[in-house]
Parts: structure tokens; C-alpha cells; sequence
């Protein structure tokens, strides 16, 4: 892939930050200023100044319009088009985004805007081969609709969406989805999507891609597609817990070469032991705002530090516990305090042990990808596998290096990556799994944050913007969160623009984080993909813990009510799996967190219990038939499946009448009042494995 042509490319950047009856937006300013100088470095974007026109503060829409249609004219290789400022939206029309310009009004006169349609306008008849449009404002996930109506393009796949933005061969990056409020810091330099962006294009790309699946690090990535440019930016918006961006694009527009990247340096590295670290550093920054784990990073770091000073054998800590406790981040902050210990290299290795719709990595792959960059020729790579894993293991020995191996899946796909007995090497390893099979000098089990750590987190996400709320409200929010990072970075982001009450408000509910979609998705992916890796059994006892009349319950009394064959031997698989753990009090177990949180509608099915020729059938056990909300939950199911008596299978059909959903409470009823003898049959919901 070739960076833009430098003749043939041209550019707009548009930004308005001072408004006649609209907030001002001071980073805004920065924001235009910083881009067009590094889209006109040679080591960035390379263009030409008088090809990369900066308007600001713009008042005509009709001169502005002008100006775009002539950069699209003359735009033959690349054209980039940016915004910066308000978006404006039509009550009576959600499907149009305005861009405010100095004179626009919250509401109404239209054409003292500029529309987003007149932008897509101008672009699609351009002749480029490679069209980008950058916007950056509140709302801005409707430029990706092309006209579609929001709540239609929220239920369309990303590459659906994209399909339609009436763009061809053109790569849309947004800061907001479009029901979305973008953010930008009254004090920073910059708003917080475009200073990514400029972070991005000013330092480079170091270290893993998130999301990519080839595994080939930042620094040997010379140009900077949009594919790389939206994972890197999403990744980085979300640790901060800020307004996720979106992207649509056309004919691999994803593809688009933006600008080169600074960090490049070449394919290959060189092999000796010293000065590496500088170039062979694939490890992801630590977040700024991190709250709460000092027992554990104290001990960890310890732990490193008695390692290095030993230098007779590799120190391996393993830290394990449920999806989105906050484990990879624990491991980048001892990585950060105790990465000069070990001078020889810094590798992070994200395993996708548990990522949703990806297939764990192979290690072999992995150490075919890391013997090609620490310098080994293609001819020098040992045709098998266990040479390959010898050629590792012999590099590693005599050198000091961290490795942080990220979300493994078991033992076998982390064995063939570990250092040798001879290697004073660091392994800091983070799974779902309690990896008992792996020798460790530490094993911690990451648990949800302390109550007084979650209030904390909530303000410093919040930028303190709520941090005079009623603790009463802050330690409901906390509660319903279960004190887990992952759902509580994203109502800390919505704090900062609502008041802690109404959050609350909005979360007395059987899924307190339906309304935050952030969350919501975040949880449902943390929970589903480690339910999916469990065998039938353990789904069926998971659902029975799920279902437990209270919080805790100990193995005899799930082994009453789930009538299951060595239920406490499977209590203790689950435990490996995180999805349960001990009370601390005795013998008693309670479900985890991510199972409480997503319970609503996830587990709501049991899993298949028997089969009928090509379907199978859910059925409520006596003493498990669900009352109160439940119930409540339970009939809202009517528009999703249709309920059969007798066990018998009907083909499902959905029902969108209040005849369905009557007929299926009436079946509920009569299971209920008969003591569980006459039983109700649920088509299984494929989600979840039985079909």
C-alpha cells in the first residue's frame, strides 16, 4: 500500500468553534491547525500546503460549498474532508445532521447550516480514487445512515450502514454514534476524538493493532489505513472510557491509505540483547485513570523485582478472573512500572482467548510472526513446529524480556510461548481460566473493584463533573454495576452530561444497563463469551446458580434444586471459569457479577435439555418457575417464541399482537398454579448453544 499521491490529493478542514447562540468550542481551533500542519509534513501526509485548505470559522454555507466542490473536482488520488463543531439535529426529521456553522440556531433555519447531504453531494461525484470524510460533532454516527432513518440504521450491520452512505469508494469516520453527544474538554487542547487522531498521526502506531487479526505490530505498518486509524482510535477512546467513534465505508474504503506512519521502522529488528527495548516495544500504553489494585501491583511488581535480580529462571504471574474485572489493564500497569528490569525486549500478545466471533491464536503462528521481527530471515525459520518453538525458547534464553500475554484461552495454547528454565524472562499472563496447569510464581484472582474504588472510578471518569452528587445515588449506580470496570467507565461517561439521579433512575430496571448501550454490549460480550465455552453441563448448572432464589448458595443446595450429578464438582469448574466464586464466608458460592448483570435475557431460556427430532425443547424445572419480575421478564419473551405444551414442537413464529403474548401468559399460568405437573416447552434459543 502507497501513501497519496501528494499532486493528485487534496483536502478541507472545516471547524467552527465560536458561536452567535451556540456554546463555544475552543479546542476546535487546535484542532484544524494541528491536522492541516501534520496532513502537510512530509513524514505524515505530504500534501502540498496550497492543496490542504483550512477554513475556519466559516460564515457563508454557499462559499463554503464552493470550496468543497472544487477540492472534489480537482482530487484525483485522495480527498479528505473534515469537520469540526456542533451538530445539529431536526426533531421532525432525525434522519438530516447539520453541521453548525458561526450563525446557526439550535433549532430550525436550516440554511444558515451546513448539511452534512450537500457534503455527501459534493464527494460522491468527485473523481478520487480514495475519498475520506472525517466528521467530528455531536450526532455525527447519522452521516452514516445515507439517508436512512436512525432507528433503521441502528439495527443494520456496520457494512450495511456503510453500503448505503451513497458514497462510493469512501471510508466515513465519525466521533459519535448517532444518538451520541461527542465530547470535548472546556480546557484541553483538542477535542477528545480529533486528539486521538492527531496522537495518532503525530507519534505513530506502536504495538499490537487491536481488533487486527494478522498480527503484525504498529512499527511495521509504513501507511496508516482507515481500518488502522478506526481500531486504534476506538481502542483509545475506550479506555478512557469516551464516546466510542463509528465508521461506514464502501469498496474497501477501510483500506484507504490515510498518511504514513511515523513509528515505521522497517520489517525486521536486530537480534542482539542490547538497546532492543526502544525498538522492540509492542506494549499498550497503561491508562492515565486507573482506580484501585495497589495491593495487587505492589505484589506483582514484587514479584518482578525479585526476578530480575535473580536472573537464574523465568518468573511467570498469572492473573485470571471474569471478562471486563479489569485484568489486561492491571498487567499494563506493572508492565509500565517494571519494563526497565528488562532491557531486551517488550512484547504484548493479545491470545483472543475469549474474543467474540474470533478463534483462540495459534501459538505457532504467533511465533512464526515474533521470530521474523526480533530479525530472523524467512529461510532461518525452522520448517517444524517444534523447531520453530526451540528457535524461540533458545532466543529468549540468556536475554531479559516482558512478555505480557493477553487474554489466553488454556494452558496448551500458552505453553509453546513461555520462556525456557534458563530464560530470566517475565511472563505476566492475564485469562479467564484459573490456568492451574501452569507452574506461576503468583496466581491472583481479580475480582470487582471495592465500593469506595468504584465511587472513585465513577467521579474520575465523570471528570468530577458529578463528584457532588448524593453518595447515596453514587453508591446505587456502583452498586447496580457490581463494581465491575467495564460497566462502570461507560456511566461515568454518561454522568458527565446527566445527573447522577436520573442515571440512577434509569437503572432501576431487571438489566440496570439496557439504557446505556456502551455497557450494555460491553457486559453482554464479557458474559456470552465465556457462557459459549462451556460445555452443556456447566451451562446448566451456570443456569441454575443464575437462578438461585438468593446470592449465595453452596453445593449441596444446587445440587438439590438442579438435580445434576456432581454439582460440586462442577461448582468448582465454574469457579476456574469465573463465572462463580466463594463468598469468602465458608463453603457458600456466589454467582458472578457479569452473570447477575446479564442475566436478563441471556439465561432466561434454559439451556436444551431434550431433543425432538431437529429441535429441542427449554422446559422451567419444578421449584425453578420464575415469580414477580420474573414472570414479568418471562412474558415479554411472547414477541421472540412461541410456548407449546406438553413439550411438543411447534415451529417458532414471532408474535407481535397482545393475542401471543396472552396466550403464552395463560400457558404460564397453568404451569404455575398446576405445582410445576403440567410443562410449559420453550423452543431453545440458538444463541445459546442447543440448536
Amino acid at each position: 500500500m502507497k501513501p497519496a499521491d501528494p499532486g493528485a490529493s487534496r483536502a478541507v478542514l472545516i471547524g467552527t468553534h465560536t458561536f452567535r447562540h451556540l456554546p463555544s468550542l475552543g479546542p476546535v481551533n487546535n484542532n484544524v491547525t494541528k491536522l492541516r500542519h501534520l496532513l502537510t509534513s512530509d513524514d505524515v501526509g505530504g500534501l502540498a500546503a496550497e492543496h490542504c485548505l483550512e477554513r475556519l470559522q466559516p460564515d457563508d454555507p454557499g462559499s463554503l460549498l464552493d470550496d468543497l466542490h472544487r477540492a472534489a473536482e480537482e482530487a484525483t488520488d485522495l480527498l479528505v474532508v473534515y469537520y469540526a463543531g456542533h451538530g445539529i439535529t431536526d426533531p421532525g426529521d432525525e434522519r438530516q445532521l447539520y453541521l453548525a456553522l458561526p450563525d446557526s440556531v439550535p433549532t430550525g433555519k436550516w440554511y444558515r447550516t451546513l448539511r452534512f447531504a450537500d457534503i455527501r453531494e459534493a464527494v460522491s461525484h468527485s473523481r478520487a480514487v480514495h475519498k475520506v470524510v472525517v466528521i467530528d460533532c455531536c450526532f455525527s454516527g447519522i452521516a452514516l445512515a445515507g439517508g436512512m432513518g436512525a432507528a433503521e440504521s441502528a439495527k443494520a450491520a456496520p457494512q450495511i450502514v456503510a453500503a448505503r452512505a451513497e458514497i462510493d469508494r469512501t471510508c466515513v469516520l465519525t466521533a459519535s454514534a448517532e444518538t451520541v453527544r461527542a465530547f470535548c474538554p472546556p480546557s484541553g487542547p483538542y477535542s477528545a476524538f480529533t486528539g486521538e487522531l492527531i496522537a495518532l498521526l503525530e507519534g505513530g502506531l506502536t504495538g499490537p493493532v487491536p481488533g487486527d487479526e494478522d498480527g503484525r505490530p504498529g512499527e511495521h505498518r509504513p501507511v496508516l489505513d482507515l481500518n488502522v486509524v478506526y481500531r486504534s482510535l476506538h481502542a483509545a477512546l475506550h479506555a478512557k472510557g469516551l464516546p466510542l467513534p463509528q465508521v461506514g465505508s464502501r469498496n474497501l474504503g477501510g483500506d484507504i491509505p490515510l498518511a504514513r506512519n511515523r513509528a515505521y521502522t522497517g520489517p525486521t529488528g536486530a537480534r542482539g540483547g542490547g538497546g532492543l527495548a526502544s525498538r522492540l516495544n509492542t506494549l499498550t500504553a497503561a491508562r492515565d485513570v486507573f482506580i484501585g489494585r495497589k495491593k495487587e501491583i505492589d505484589h506483582l511488581t514484587a514479584t518482578a523485582r525479585q526476578v530480575a535480580d535473580a536472573g537464574d529462571g523465568p518468573g511467570v504471574c498469572v492473573v485470571h478472573g471474569m471478562g471486563g474485572v479489569g485484568k489486561s489493564e492491571l498487567l499494563r500497569q506493572v508492565a509500565a512500572r517494571v519494563a526497565p528490569l528488562f532491557d531486551a525486549a517488550h512484547f504484548e500478545i493479545d491470545l483472543a482467548g475469549f474474543t467474540p466471533q474470533r478463534e483462540p491464536r495459534d501459538p505457532d503462528q504467533i511465533i512464526i510472526e515474533h521470530l521474523q521481527l526480533i530479525g530472523f530471515q524467512p529461510a532461518e525459520i525452522p520448517q517444524d513446529p517444534s523447531g520453530r518453538m526451540e528457535a524461540w525458547r533458545s532466543w529468549l534464553s540468556g536475554r531479559r524480556v516482558l512478555l505480557l500475554l493477553d487474554n489466553a484461552r488454556d494452558a496448551r495454547q500458552l505453553r509453546p510461548l513461555l520462556p525456557g528454565p534458563n530464560s530470566p524472562s517475565l511472563a505476566l499472563i492475564s485469562s479467564r481460566d484459573g490456568l492451574e496447569d501452569i507452574d506461576a510464581h503468583d496466581r491472583l484472582n481479580a475480582v470487582g473493584l471495592s465500593r469506595a474504588e468504584s465511587i472513585a472510578l465513577l467521579q474520575k471518569v465523570s471528570d468530577d463533573v458529578r463528584a457532588g452528587a448524593d453518595p447515596g445515588e453514587l453508591v446505587g449506580i456502583a452498586e447496580r454495576c457490581h463494581d465491575i470496570p467495564i460497566a462502570l467507565r461507560p456511566v461515568g461517561v454518561l454522568m458527565r452530561n446527566m445527573p447522577a439521579s436520573e442515571v440512577l433512575t434509569s437503572m432501576e430496571r431487571e438489566n440496570p444497563l439496557a439504557h446505556i448501550p456502551d455497557g450494555y454490549e460491553a457486559v453482554r460480550l464479557a458474559f456470552t463469551t465465556s457462557y459459549n465455552a462451556l460445555p452443556d453441563a456447566l451451562r446448566m448448572l451456570l443456569w441454575h446458580c443464575a437462578w438461585n432464589p438468593g446470592e449465595d448458595f453452596g453445593r449441596d443446595s444446587i445440587t438439590a434444586m438442579s438435580a445434576v450429578p456432581g454439582a460440586g464438582i462442577g461448582l468448582t469448574q465454574l469457579l476456574h471459569g469465573t463465572c462463580c466464586w466463594p463468598t469468602g464466608t465458608g463453603s457458600p458460592f456466589t454467582t458472578s457479577s457479569a452473570v447477575m448483570l446479564w442475566r436478563w435475557p441471556s439465561l432466561m431460556l434454559r439451556p436444551c435439555v431434550a431433543r425432538r427430532g431437529s429441535g429441542c425443547t427449554a422446559t422451567w424445572p419444578i421449584g425453578c418457575v420464575p415469580r414477580g419480575s420474573a414472570f414479568t421478564a418471562w412474558t415479554r419473551m411472547a414477541t421472540r417464541v412461541t410456548a407449546t405444551r406438553n413439550s411438543r414442537i411447534r415451529k417458532p413464529r414471532r408474535h407481535g399482537s397482545i393475542t401471543g403474548q396472552a396466550s403464552c401468559r395463560r400457558l404460564f399460568l397453568r404451569h404455575w398454579t398446576s405445582g410445576g405437573r403440567e410443562r410449559v416447552g420453550l423452543p431453545c434459543d440458538s444463541r445459546h448453544g442447543c440448536a
